[in-house]
């Protein structure tokens, strides 16, 4: 038994012997990660940095939001808020003017958004109210 224990107790020395480097290489690379991850963190508050000179063509392109985000956000700044106007739900958002009045036009179409117009003769946004089933024709 005690030539069974021995055996064991000498694999495992060697085994984490052999494995040291790679457990040193783990905590370096987690190290770097976190600091990597801290420095994007800063970057990403304080915004993108351009210079004047530089040509917007050579800026990297934003990352795409998931399929619906623009939707989803879009109907959510409506919904807080009727009769939002295009240009208020893109500074709200973020979302890009133009995909802003894409999407409305396609909300609107759809029936999920309802545009009106407003006293200062600009076009407002809500969220259509449910007609009383007497209104409905049925």
């Amino acid at each position: 038994m005690a030539d069974f224990l021995d055996k064991t107790v000498r694999e495992l020395q060697a085994r984490v012997k052999e494995l040291a480097p790679l457990i040193d290489e783990y905590e370096r690379l987690t190290a770097a990660l976190a600091a990597l991850g801290r420095l994007h963190d800063e970057t990403a508050q304080a915004g993108p940095r351009r210079t004047p000179e530089a040509p917007k063509a050579q800026t990297q392109p934003a990352q795409r939001r998931p399929r619906g985000a623009n939707r989803d956000a879009i109907l959510s700044a409506v919904g807080e808020r009727a009769g939002v106007t295009a240009a208020e739900i893109a500074t709200a958002t973020g979302i890009e003017k133009n995909v802003v009045y894409s999407t409305l036009g396609k909300l609107v179409r759809g029936g999920a958004v309802e545009a009106f117009e407003l006293p200062s003769g600009r076009k407002g946004h809500r969220i259509p109210t449910a007609r009383p089933e007497s209104d409905l024709g049925s």
